[in-house]
């Protein structure tokens, strides 16, 4: 039980110094910048990113080895099939319905991106940034720590839940959530892979199926629920074969 509470609290100490150092540097970054909120994309992607020099400077001093320590290697290829399908398909799911059906702005929170105003500093971001840190933070450095004292089911619920929490600094109780249901895939991933970079690319895709809704918007709404339905199921499958695959070792 003790050897269990020091890994929770070493995951929870990880998280903590992780919504700090990004919460810190992003508020620097804002009292600094000329218009911050139309650059809220860019600002938390550079506060992620820096976030990783104390994390390698720690590694050296403790002299670890870091893709050994968060499990960076290669994998086949068809290894990742299934978690690219059940991220892309989930936040395909969740982005239309979030988007579908009318939601209190309580629980949607004032959130924004800025896409409009830099579409590159919003691509490397979302899409490079944030899986690539999010992934070493939650499942590399966290996830690895307590799998050594969890079960991989209390690993992967761990993780994500304290991935659905980061999330809560958007001020969206509904983004926490989708993160959270996005981690279990991530966590999932991971476990079953053995390797971060497969986590990295299911991550990706969820980022990318964020965008679908804006492909379907101009379709009626009975149209989008139909296309989120199949996207749930699809996810759902992918989930399920993923679950009951081998562990890549």
């Amino acid at each position: 039980m003790k050897t269990k509470m020091k890994s929770i609290g070493g995951s929870l100490l990880i998280t903590l110094s992780f919504v700090v150092f990004v919460g810190i540097i992003s508020s620097v970054a804002m009292m600094i910048m000329k218009n911050p909120m139309d650059h809220i994309s860019l600002i938390s992607g550079a506060a992620q990113l820096l976030y990783l020099a104390p994390v390698l400077i720690i590694f050296k001093i403790k002299k670890i080895t870091f893709t050994e320590r968060c499990y960076i290697k290669t994998v086949p290829l068809k290894k990742y099939l299934f978690p690219v399908i059940a991220a892309f398909g989930f936040s395909s799911f969740s982005s239309i319905i979030q988007e579908s059906v009318p939601i209190p702005q309580s629980l949607l929170g004032n959130a924004t991106e800025d896409l409009g105003n830099s579409v590159a500093a919003y691509i490397v971001a979302i899409f490079i940034i944030a899986p690539i840190i999010e992934e070493i933070v939650f499942r590399g450095l966290i996830m690895t720590r307590l799998r050594k004292t969890f079960s991989a089911g209390w690993a992967i619920f761990f993780s994500a839940l304290l991935f659905g929490f980061i999330h809560l600094m958007t001020g969206s109780v509904v983004t926490a959530i989708h993160a959270f249901l996005g981690g279990l895939i991530f966590a999932l991933t991971y476990e079953k892979t053995g390797s971060l970079i497969p986590a990295v690319i299911a991550h990706f895709s969820a980022n990318v199926g964020g965008l679908v809704p804006g492909v379907v918007r101009n379709c009626d709404v009975i149209v989008q629920y139909g296309i989120a339905a199949v996207f749930a199921v699809i996810s759902a499958l992918a989930c399920i074969v993923l679950a009951k695959s081998k562990i890549c070792v």
